[in-house]
């Protein structure tokens, strides 16, 4: 796994790169079906539709999602970085 951390350190990319996670399409994808879950979760009625909603929200963030997510983006930023095409 990346250690993403030490590159606040190392590198003078790691502005760079925190803007390439956040301009994603699909970060910001994620980010507005999470939070539009846990609004539905607040105005939920039953406990089963909360639970149910919750289970959604939670699998919008489930750690093999963000780790595939993660590695393409670094894959792309590399790519970028070496004179490759631009994303997103």
């Amino acid at each position: 796994m990346i250690d993403y951390g030490s590159w606040w350190e190392e590198e003078d990319l790691a502005l760079d790169f925190l803007d390439a996670v956040w301009n994603s399409l699909e970060v910001q994808q994620n980010l507005k079906d999470f939070i539009a879950t846990r609004r539905a979760m607040k105005k939920a009625k039953s406990g089963e539709d909360r639970v149910s909603l919750g289970r959604a929200g939670d699998a919008l963030c489930s750690p093999e999602r963000a780790r595939k997510l993660a590695a393409k983006i670094y894959r792309q930023f590399e790519k970028e970085q070496n004179g490759g095409p631009e994303f997103n």
